[in-house]
């Protein structure tokens, strides 16, 4: 996006009212915008002085100037992209060939060596460029200008380079320097031709015989060889005598075995009285196994009347008896008696043909006790 502001005659105007003599009249002529490469474009008069700097501010941002391609007539600047340019909104454009705005001139004189102009953005192409005015005829000298004020002094200036003077006199020569380190080995150089065969020499005497040669490692073993011919079977040997078979045993008559009954248990009769133990008798000799007898005729069955028996109970007692006739079964009971806090069976059995005899213990501290309860079936004698 380009943009061009003109100055008119007003501006023009403005200007001359500013000028005086000697002094610097900075005007601006031309303005053209360049948004695309940001660069800006000014023409118009004292743009640029020598020994001085120059400014350009658009909007209150001090532009970089182009001195390369700027003269007193015409200015470069670039744009910053800090500062973009909107279509249809004015910015103040400020130039100044020695200082800033409202800052002390420099040696030119306020307010002639500064100028201002408002530009627009414009959104049309750049027209083309417009053919060259012809050259318009020289102006009247002008009336001498009152002398302007002293200027500031200027930079001290360099001398010409003064002719060169005759050739001192040969100095005295120099102490012999150190001797210079080894240079390093050159590198091997291509090996010559290789020169003729000479003649072949006379024969050498023999030498001495050598020594004899290690002994050679056993050669691989040969094939086996064929199995030979079976011999021939020799002759079977006699048979040896029969041995005599030893004489078997007499059997020894076998005692009969009566048949086990199969009626119903009768009571446990009463234990008799132990006799007294006899003397051992001599031990006779091992008679001989006898043959085994046929088995002998089944016992008769035994009975039992229980249509008299009675149930009868003995409280905490270690023993219960029958109060008349024989006793035919019992059992005990060992409940949780207060003082006993859960005791135990030990034991629970007939002592005698007539008497239950049971025991239970303390848990807590193993000692025996009596049973809760004893029963007792008592059956008159038989």
């Amino acid at each position: 996006m380009q943009f061009k502001r003109k100055l008119g005659a007003a501006a023009v105007l403005a200007a001359s009212w500013y000028s005086g003599s000697a002094q610097a009249v900075t005007t601006i002529t031309d303005v053209n915008v360049d948004t695309v490469s940001g660069v800006v474009y000014i023409d118009g008069t004292d743009l640029i002085l020598s020994g001085y700097t120059p400014y350009v501010v658009l909007e209150g941002v001090s532009l970089t100037i182009n001195r390369g391609a700027s003269s007193n007539t015409h200015v470069q600047a670039a744009i910053p992209n800090t500062l973009p340019l909107a279509a249809g909104v004015g910015y103040q454009l400020y130039a100044s060939p020695d200082r800033l705005p409202n800052t002390a001139s420099n040696g030119y004189g306020a307010p002639t060596d500064q100028a201002y102009t408002t530009v627009y953005v414009g959104t049309g192409a750049t027209g083309a460029t417009g053919s060259t005015g012809a050259t318009g005829s020289a102006g009247l000298t002008g009336a001498t200008g009152h002398t302007g004020a002293t200027g500031a002094t200027g930079a001290t200036g360099a001398g010409a380079t003064g002719a060169t003077g005759a050739q001192g006199p040969t100095g005295a020569p120099g102490a012999t320097g150190a001797t210079g380190s080894q240079g390093a080995t050159g590198a091997t150089g291509v090996p010559g031709p290789t020169g003729a065969q000479g003649p072949t020499g006379p024969t050498g005497p023999q030498g001495a015989a050598g020594t004899t040669g290690a002994q050679g490692s056993t050669g691989v073993q040969g094939p086996t060889g064929a199995q030979g011919a079976t011999g021939a079977t020799g002759s079977q040997g006699a048979t040896g005598a029969t041995g005599a078979q030893g004489s078997t045993g007499p059997t020894g008559p076998a005692g009969a075995t009566g048949a086990t009954g199969v009626g119903a248990t009768g009571l446990p009769g009463a234990t008799g009285a132990t006799g007294a133990t006899g003397a051992s008798g001599p031990q006779g000799s091992t008679g001989a196994t006898g043959a085994t007898g046929n088995t002998g005729p089944a016992g008769a069955t035994g009975s039992t009347n229980l249509s008299s028996a009675s149930l009868s109970t003995c409280s905490s007692a270690a023993t219960c008896s029958c109060s008349s006739g024989q006793l035919i079964s019992g059992g005990a009971y060992c409940d949780s008696p207060t003082s006993y806090s859960g005791s135990l069976l030990i034991n629970s059995y007939p002592s005698s043909t007539t008497t239950w005899t049971a025991t239970c213990t303390n848990p807590n501290n193993g000692q025996p006790v009596n049973a809760n309860t004893i029963y007792i079936i008592c059956a008159p004698s038989q």
